[in-house]
């Protein structure tokens, strides 16, 4: 993971200006987030309704969805900066079942 984009993750996770969401990246307000749509709104993401799924989906520069997986719902490794499909679901898992930010950062900032 590039560096700069880590230490601007984990200043965003544990800034408190981030609310956080469970089992979605993005609340349907998009006032609450998961740790990985932390990480694609830090990059820059535009967020419609997922209007099949209830939430926000991110949408890349070009207008498609950038958040697309055959089995899993995850981001695409460049808009994850660079974190493998199980990272990812790590760092999810973390999340849905009720990690802090703070916790998930100490978690980034030794282990990713």
């Amino acid at each position: 993971m590039n560096k700069k984009l880590k230490t601007k993750w984990l200043r965003a996770l544990r800034g408190g200006s981030y609310r956080q969401a469970q089992n979605t990246l993005v609340n349907d307000q998009g006032t609450r987030f998961c740790c990985l749509g932390v990480l694609a709104d830090i990059q820059g993401c535009e967020w419609l309704p997922d209007t099949d799924n209830g939430g926000m989906i991110p949408i890349s520069a070009n207008g498609r969805k950038s958040w697309v997986c055959e089995s899993n719902d995850f981001l695409p490794s460049t808009r994850a900066g660079g974190l493998s499909s199980e990272a990812q679901e790590e760092l999810a898992t973390m999340n849905d079942d009720g990690k802090s930010f703070k916790d998930i950062a100490d978690f980034i900032e030794t282990h990713l």
